[in-house]
């Protein structure tokens, strides 16, 4: 037996639309600012002679902005 749904108001819907807004520029930034250190401290390992480490760093890096930029075009917020 499927449970019993009410329907939700409009101000409890717009209040959980800004919820989700708020939460996705969070997220936002805490990406870039996770870009930001993996380029830095990738590039300070690259140039004190660990260059696997560093490529690694980068590639994660690469990986967090990809993850955006999928994001950002899909508007997907369920994945």
């Amino acid at each position: 037996m499927a449970p019993k749904t009410r329907p939700r108001s409009v101000s409890h819907q717009t209040a959980g639309a800004l919820e989700d807004a708020q939460i996705s520029r969070l997220l936002t930034w805490l990406s870039v600012a996770a870009i930001v250190l993996l380029l830095g401290i990738g590039g300070k390992a690259w140039y004190a002679g660990h260059t696997l480490h560093g490529g690694i760093l980068w590639c994660f890096a690469g990986l967090v902005l990809l993850n955006m930029l999928y994001f950002a075009r899909s508007g997907n917020r369920a994945r």
